[in-house]
């Protein structure tokens, strides 16, 4: 079984970072998939979901090329297959009354500064991984266990 984390950002020297950086974390764990617009990364999300593996994070910025707003963040949440998702803006913007409304909400579950820290990336990668291994696959938890902050288990 596999566990994928997809990524889109209008600036591509953003998602090749993003790319790098996880590759360097969790490649040899987590499969990652970039993409150039919502329509194929909700294409991949969906097929990848077909295939029964599993998506565990996307990493996108708003808008999206493709949709607008955050119509891409409420398609996932709305998408029964990909509602447990672990959604990450990525986005430098100030945080707005809109972005606290969908963090809120659970339509969006964090957020990244594109000129991310490593460390932060660490730190996000494994409370968002254990949140969703915890709360939605708990049968990848062999397979994901070096990536999880097992603490939050005892």
């Amino acid at each position: 079984m596999s566990c994928h984390v997809l990524c889109a950002h209008s600036d591509t020297g953003v998602v090749e970072r993003l790319e790098r950086a996880l590759r360097e974390h969790a490649g040899g764990i987590l499969r990652i998939g970039v993409h150039a617009d919502a329509e194929s990364l909700l294409a991949a999300g969906l097929h990848i979901q077909e295939d029964g593996e599993d998506v565990a994070m996307v990493f996108c910025d708003l808008p999206i090329a493709g949709m607008e707003g955050d119509d891409l963040f409420r398609t996932l949440k709305g998408e029964s297959s990909l509602r447990g998702t672990r959604k990450i803006l990525l986005d430098g913007a100030e945080q707005t009354a809109a972005v606290d409304e969908l963090l809120q909400r659970g339509v969006m579950h964090a957020r990244l500064d594109p000129d991310f820290e490593d460390e932060r990336l660490q730190k996000l990668l494994k409370s968002q991984l254990t949140d969703y291994v915890v709360n939605i696959a708990p049968h990848l938890m062999d397979e994901l266990h070096t990536l999880l902050d097992l603490h939050v288990l005892a």
